[in-house]
């Protein structure tokens, strides 16, 4: 029995490394892009297949090396709670706008513009690829999984919280810059968090993931697209 317990928390540990370390050297700035083309259509599919494979990776290591449930990381049968739950977080993201701008200019940050526009020059099928794997690997790896697995280890919600959503802002610097990261990204990786514990229904994270990052990327999209033919 204590051999069971000690293997299953080496799987919860390798888990942990999987879900919050792997994804910075899978970023642009790690290792990965030795191997994969940083920019163009091909290179960006290829890196959108090394993340849901490292999802899948993840939720074999719950299975198999835990042997706990997907119910154990938050998944569940859609609900309509889990769409209008989904839909009050982007909401809510839009009253701390304020705050986000706020924090940006008190750490003289500006806007990733060059970052956005790079993603708006992908064909608008990889785009949405892109906003789906995020919105459902992210979900798992960052919240379900991390969260659920950092409490199991610490007996702390607090830290719970602060860990994954560290590592969840830590790995979006590489894109978005340092400061945008910190006002923008971590606030909403926070609210996130919470509507996590609270409702322990993965599907709410991923679909609040979902329409802010399609609402971005299109706004995006469309203010460059319909300048090029303006």
């Amino acid at each position: 029995m204590e051999q069971s317990g000690s293997t299953r928390r080496g799987a919860t540990i390798l888990g942990l490394f999987l879900a919050l370390v792997v994804p910075l050297l899978l970023g642009p700035g790690g290792f990965l892009k030795h191997f994969i083309g940083e920019s163009g259509t091909e290179g960006v599919l290829m890196r959108e297949g090394v993340f849901w494979g490292l999802a899948v990776l993840v939720l074999l290591v719950l299975v198999f090396g835990e042997g706990r449930k997907l119910s154990d990381i938050g998944f569940r049968r859609p609900r309509w709670s889990t769409l209008i739950w989904g839909v009050a977080i982007v909401v809510l993201g839009f009253f701390v706008q304020p705050l986000d701008q706020w924090l940006l200019r008190a750490m003289h940050g500006s806007f990733p513009e060059q970052a956005l526009d790079k993603f708006a020059g992908l064909p608008a099928w990889v785009l949405a690829l892109i906003v789906v794997r995020a919105a459902v690997v992210e979900e798992i790896l960052y919240r379900g999984y991390a969260i659920e697995r950092v409490a199991a280890l610490t007996g702390s919600r607090i830290l719970a919280v602060l860990i994954p959503s560290a590592a969840f802002v830590i790995a979006h610097m590489q894109t978005w810059g340092v400061a945008y990261a910190i006002a923008f990204v971590g606030p909403l990786a926070l609210i996130m968090s919470g509507m996590y514990l609270w409702r322990r229904d993965i599907g709410v994270n991923m679909i609040a993931h979902f329409l802010t990052d399609a609402m971005s990327v299109s706004a995006a999209y469309f203010a460059t697209h319909g300048g090029a033919h303006g």
